[in-house]
C-alpha cells in the first residue's frame, strides 16, 4: 500500500533551491507523528538534503545512480526501478509513505491510495511544485485545521 505525504503552499509550491521553502515546526511534528516506525520512501536528492538522520523509520531511497552518498548513520534500502516498485507494492499489505521530491511524487501518483497534504500559508518564491492530481481520481476525505496550517486527506 502506498500513501503520499507532502507539505505544499496553496499554490502547490513544495521547493526552492532543492529544499523546503519554509521551516514549519507544526508540519514537521505532523510528519514525524505520521511516519514514526513506518517505511518512508524518498528520492536521493531529498534524502541528501535532510539535516540529520530520521530515527525510527525504515528509509527507502530511489536512485538510478550506482554510487550513492547517503547521510552518515542512516540505514537505507536502495530502489532502482521505482515504477516497478510502485506496481509491486500498490496493493500490498506493507505501507510505504512516499515523501518526495517532485519527480518521485509524479511517478507515484497513479499508484497511491491516500495522500496526506499539509497546506502551508506561504506565498513567496518557489521553483518546484507538486504535480496536478485533479485527474487522478482523488476525493477529499478529511480535513484537519491546525493553528497555522491545514491537513487534507485525499483517498481514491
Amino acid at each position: 500500500m502506498l500513501h503520499l505525504i507532502v507539505a505544499m503552499s496553496k499554490q502547490g509550491a513544495i521547493g526552492l533551491d532543492g529544499k523546503l521553502p519554509w521551516h514549519h515546526s507544526g508540519d514537521l511534528k505532523h510528519f514525524k507523528e505520521v511516519t514514526w516506525n513506518q517505511k518512508v520512501l524518498m528520492g536521493r536528492k531529498t534524502l541528501a538534503k535532510l539535516p540529520r538522520v530520521l530515527p525510527n523509520r525504515e528509509i527507502y531511497c530511489v536512485t538510478r545512480q550506482k554510487d550513492v552518498s547517503l547521510p552518515s548513520g542512516q540505514e537505507v534500502t536502495i530502489i532502482n526501478d521505482f515504477e516497478g516498485f510502485c506496481q509491486q507494492h500498490q496493493h500490498s499489505d506493507d505501507l510505504f509513505y512516499i515523501a518526495g521530491g517532485a519527480s518521485i511524487y509524479q511517478v507515484a501518483l497513479p499508484y497511491v491510495s491516500e495522500m496526506i497534504v499539509s497546506v502551508i500559508n506561504y506565498d513567496q518564491e518557489a521553483d518546484t511544485f507538486f504535480p496536478s492530481f485533479i485527474q487522478e481520481g482523488f476525493r477529499l476525505s478529511r480535513r484537519e485545521k491546525k493553528e497555522d496550517f491545514e491537513i487534507l486527506y485525499y483517498r481514491r
